[in-house]
């Protein structure tokens, strides 16, 4: 596949076949006529008749419609009354409803969150977790949603799996008719300078030159991926306490990443915030930019450099959960989505409680949206393509809700019309992973993945989340064994939620330090009380309180890019296996790629390392974690801070080689 910003290089779209040509095709097709006899057994066909059709496209929707659907394919889309439907055949009567294509979300971070627990994990990227995230958004009405940069390659490499013989990749998996959950796409291990990738995952590839981006990108391209993501930022005001050079991966890195991923065919997607950063990507040949620009208004020479990028994608993410969304609410306020049926299935009721109090707290949103939206809307005008993507990962950004939210935003707040707002979660985001050959819309010779809503979201975007049924691969979702799933595991976590409630003691100004494993003193993780563990070690049920801790100490306030209060997510505070540190820094970058390391098995771990097994089971035995320093506001350099803050001990070096 080649790149998105020429666009000669665009995929061909297939001609377009209207209804009546559709409706004449099916209707060839019955018993009698010629190519019937294909049709003639048609216990596994389905007549669909006396719903809304949106088809997902510019065109109308069809009003009274009908749609056949044999085995997961589409054969026919038009009037009721006006198909043939063959002998057989099943006929569901969907009078009064909407039927939409089902979503195709191309920006998500799965498996590394526990929905019931609220709890963010690093170190335990299972299967059965992954499967469960894309159960969730099956519930919501995707037919798939792509992981953007925060996946270990345990489930698309055989050669990391832990038995490579009975290895299946989850993409191909992902497709087939008995899968449950929603079609699984993923971009692999992100690129990032050190200290800088996503603070939830370990998986990023360190890159701290040009050759080891173009590294890590030839490593993806053996893994079949084919989108590049870069990290361009430094997380709320990461400092390198060694260096007076900014913490973020600089121009000459992401260039060479840029240019060796369209080498090979690849395209690039970028997590960039900044008018400067945005500037720098585009001019590199970057294909698509995630988020919008937040720390200033667009000038003119950014929108010189988007119009000259024909084909240019941009997934903005405009609804932090945290502000309430695009509806209007009054100060003190719960948004009235938090009592939605649907979000209620997602989320354990004490989550929304305590969700609730927090936007009794917090200050509504902007009514327009705000500089984001602002900087959205003139990005589209200067012709960028503008795309819904969830940007779900968990908590507060609660997975397969977001989509639906994004969808409310673009029409409240850059005046997409309710059709429009579709498209750009359908059609346009199935053109840009490079699934519209089978998703997207509903059209003959498509997969019947579809979405029947209880009322009209033409009318009322908020409509696309009223939803009677899901229907995936041309098989009904089981909705309500999904839903019993997580009410009940809700329960079983009752009195962990309880425990989480109890009173906890108030912040300490100077905490105390403690002597981590390697005789150096860190702070405390939290400000409250922490169940006793190994000497140094980092409780896994206080990694949150830790990134709001570090969040606290790098920008008291308010955050560098955007303005905003700090948010829980935004600073980088991991929890990481302390065996890289016991390493040297450069062994440690080589071993990301499978150069010659101690490693017995491929990488993982902060540092995109995992290390020989006596190695790693001491270093768990003795509770070790990397030693970190951080500049704190008005203190020394040297002053210590709780794990993930920065670097772990002794990366520093291996920055400031050349090259």
């Amino acid at each position: 596949m080649r790149a998105m910003s020429d666009p000669s290089l665009m995929r061909p779209k297939r001609p377009r076949c209207p209804t009546l040509c559709l409706t004449l095709l099916v209707a060839g097709c019955a018993p009698g006529s010629p190519g019937g006899d294909a049709l003639a057994e048609g216990d596994d066909a389905t007549l669909f008749e006396g719903a809304r059709l949106i088809i997902g496209d510019d065109t109308p929707a069809i009003e009274n419609a009908a749609l056949l659907v044999r085995g997961r394919t589409i054969l026919g889309v038009g009037r009721a009354g006006e198909l043939v439907a063959p002998a057989g055949a099943r006929r569901v009567d969907l009078t009064g409803k909407t039927l939409m294509p089902a979503i195709v979300d191309p920006h998500s971070h799965v498996g590394y969150y526990d929905e019931i627990l609220d709890t963010e994990i690093q170190d335990d990227f299972r299967e059965e977790r992954i499967l469960d995230h894309l159960d969730r958004f099956a519930y919501t009405g995707h037919a798939l949603t792509y992981s953007l940069g925060s996946d270990l390659p345990t489930f698309i490499d055989a050669r990391y799996s832990d038995d490579p013989t009975s290895f299946v990749d989850l993409r191909e998996r992902s497709k087939g008719d008995d899968f449950t959950g929603a079609r699984y796409l993923t971009v692999g291990r992100g690129l990032a300078w050190p200290g800088t990738g996503n603070p939830r995952s370990t998986s990023f590839y360190p890159t701290v030159s040009p050759w080891l981006a173009e590294a890590a990108v030839r490593e993806l391209a053996a893994q079949r991926v084919e989108l590049v993501k870069l990290w361009i930022e430094d997380r709320w005001g990461f400092i390198d306490p060694r260096s007076e050079e900014p913490a973020y991966m600089p121009a000459p890195i992401y260039g060479a990443a840029i240019r060796e991923a369209h080498r090979l065919g690849l395209r690039t997607i970028a997590h960039v915030k900044t008018v400067h950063d945005w500037k720098g990507v585009l001019e590199a040949g970057v294909d698509a930019i995630t988020h919008t620009v937040e720390d200033a208004p667009v000038d003119e020479e950014l929108l010189g450099l988007i119009r000259a990028r024909p084909g240019f994608v941009n997934i903005s993410v405009l609804t932090s959960q945290m502000d309430g969304g695009s509806a209007t609410r009054a100060p003190g306020e719960r948004p009235e989505w938090l009592s939605d049926p649907l979000l209620g299935a997602l989320k354990c009721p004490a989550f929304l409680d305590e969700w609730g109090l927090a936007f009794e707290r917090m200050a509504p949103a902007p009514g327009d949206g705000g500089l984001w939206a602002q900087n959205t809307r003139r990005v589209r005008e200067a012709g960028a393509t503008v795309l819904v993507g969830s940007h779900d990962a968990g908590g507060r950004r609660a997975l397969g809700w977001g989509s639906h939210m994004e969808m409310e935003a673009f029409v409240n707040w850059l005046g997409f019309t309710p059709h429009e707002a579709i498209r750009a979660a359908t059609s346009a985001t199935a053109e840009f992973v490079g699934v519209a050959d089978e998703l997207g819309t509903l059209e003959v010779g498509k997969s019947a993945d579809f979405i029947v809503l209880d009322a009209n979201p033409l009318d009322d975007i908020r409509n696309t989340r009223r939803i009677s049924e899901v229907w995936l691969r041309g098989r009904r979702v089981d909705r309500e064994a999904m839903s019993a799933r997580w009410a009940a595991a809700c329960r079983a976590a009752g009195r962990l939620w309880a425990r989480r409630r109890s009173p906890r003691l108030p912040p300490v100004s100077e905490p105390t330090p403690a002597r981590s494993a390697r005789g150096a003193a860190t702070a405390p993780l939290t400000s409250g009380p922490v169940a006793p563990g190994p000497r140094g070690a980092c409780p896994r049920t206080k990694i949150r309180s830790a990134r709001r801790s570090c969040s606290r100490q790098l920008h008291p306030g308010r955050s560098r890019i955007s303005g905003r209060p700090g948010e829980p997510d935004s600073a980088d505070a991991t929890c990481s296996g302390g065996g890289c540190a016991e390493r040297d820094p450069e062994a440690r970058a080589l071993s990301v790629f499978g150069a010659s390391s101690p490693c017995r098995r491929p990488p993982t771990g902060a540092w995109g390392c995992r290390t020989a097994a006596p190695l790693r089971s001491e270093s768990r035995r003795r509770g070790r974690r990397p030693n970190t320093r951080v500049r704190l506001p008005g203190r020394s350099s040297s002053t210590s801070s709780p794990p993930g803050c920065a670097l772990p001990r002794g990366a520093h070096a291996a920055l400031r080689r050349p090259g």
